[in-house]
């Protein structure tokens, strides 16, 4: 998932998806835009960001989908 992150069209696309799916804030999107790919799809799998704050329940079956 990092490497998809790589591309910018596609990072913004997902996560502007995964944020109108949580009906996260506008604050919250520019905040995972900024995140280094490896850790945006830490963080978009388990809904944790780097410091430690909950921002929505996990979802690693919305990304790996058989």
């Amino acid at each position: 998932m990092s490497e998809i992150l790589n591309d910018r069209e596609l990072r913004i696309k997902i996560v502007a998806s995964i944020c109108a799916v949580e009906e996260s804030p506008y604050q919250l999107l520019d905040e995972l835009l900024r995140l280094e790919s490896k850790v945006l799809a830490r963080t978009l799998i388990s809904g944790v960001m780097p410091e430690g704050s909950i921002i929505f329940p996990p979802r690693a079956q919305l990304y790996f989908y058989p």
